[in-house]
């Protein structure tokens, strides 16, 4: 075989293979969709199969928007406890400003809420990121408590929901 065949044919043979690689797309790892909204850090801990949920009731005491984060909203809540006598102070991520200040349900400072969530650190800070959020007349609904996925699904009246 002649060189300019034999130069021709590894040619071809590197195209074949880079061009195998150049469309290769890589190995997808499932999202994580707790982190979703949380300020960017490569560091949140990583949430396997559904983290614990909790549920809290407490007092909101400020409510603004969450610092490293394009959109997201979050409010400071102090927890009351069974006696009467305030509990810890909880950061509380809700979801996109947007979405949260156009709801029927509308979150104040000194409004008393009921907030179900999983507890996520994220660059040393722990947060509560809502499932939902419930007051006397409304639940708003913010993400599958399986996975974390949000929902946007929002604030049917108490006597309409399901049990």
């Amino acid at each position: 075989m002649k060189k300019s065949s034999i130069l021709f044919v590894a040619v071809v043979a590197m195209c074949v293979v880079f061009a195998g690689m150049a469309f290769a797309q890589p190995a997808q790892s499932p999202v994580d969709y707790w982190k979703v909204g949380l300020p960017a850090t490569g560091q949140v801990s990583q949430v396997t199969k559904g983290p614990a949920i909790v549920t809290i009731s407490g007092e909101i005491w400020k409510i603004g928007r969450v610092s490293g984060a394009e959109d997201g909203l979050q409010m400071e809540l102090k927890e009351i406890k069974e006696t009467g006598i305030g509990g810890e102070m909880h950061l509380v991520y809700l979801g996109p400003k947007w979405f949260v200040e156009h709801q029927k349900m509308k979150l104040s400072p000194r409004d008393v809420v009921e907030v179900r969530g999983a507890r996520i650190t994220s660059k040393g800070v722990t947060w509560i990121v809502a499932t939902e959020v419930r007051n006397d007349r409304w639940i708003m609904k913010l993400r599958n408590e399986e996975d974390g996925m949000p929902t946007w699904d929002c604030c049917t009246p108490r006597q309409e929901m399901k049990k």
